[in-house]
């Protein structure tokens, strides 16, 4: 394959394939959701004929996944992705449903803890009440970190980018890059030598 000079191009480490850098990576999640994952119960007054219901999912992370599968079709479920806290006390039944929607939902044990559950208790107005069970637990910013490994940057100069002029710019950008790889030539062009 031949690259053009001033063609940027994104190598996928893991398959060795380059896509041009206006495509997305093909594993790049088209919804990736931060809201939570809550396992609710829903109580009725007794009056209204209606059996408590248990384990039923909630939680708006909960549904910008299913919303997002739904409008994704089965072709890009693996592309919504979310990374549902779980706990201790997880039922299997609640996890196997999750499953059915074959998304790309990240579970995320913690033996130590609860899974977050709340409860939605209905009055005699049918009014709502919802109450948390047990401690929340969100995902935080941090918790992105530690989700998913870095991704390697690779930056191959294009040789017309190889000048004394752009030296800032580099040393601005070498920072976040992993690999850099200028042969001989290029790298005496960015130095001015």
């Amino acid at each position: 394959m031949t690259i053009a000079d001033d063609e940027v191009r994104i190598l996928n480490l893991s398959t060795g394939a380059t896509y041009p850098q206006e495509l997305s990576h093909p594993q790049d999640p088209i919804l990736a959701s931060l809201g939570m994952f809550i396992v609710d119960d829903n109580e009725y007054p007794a009056s209204s004929g209606r059996p408590n219901e248990y384990d039923i999912l909630g939680g708006g992370g909960t549904y910008a996944v299913l919303g997002g599968r739904i409008v994704s079709g089965i072709s890009k479920a693996r592309l919504i992705t979310s990374v549902f806290d779980i706990g201790n006390d997880f039922a299997p039944s609640v996890k196997e449903e999750i499953e059915t929607w074959k998304t790309g939902v990240a579970f995320r044990k913690d033996e130590n803890r609860k899974t977050t559950r709340g409860v939605n208790v209905y009055d005699e107005n049918d009014v709502r009440h919802f109450y948390y069970k047990t401690d929340k637990k969100r995902v935080e910013a941090e918790d992105l970190d530690s989700s998913r490994p870095r991704p390697k940057f690779i930056f191959e100069p294009s040789p017309n980018a190889c000048t004394s002029e752009n030296y800032e710019e580099l040393i601005r950008v070498l920072p976040k890059v992993d690999v850099f790889t200028p042969n001989l030539n290029e790298a005496a062009e960015f130095a001015g030598v």
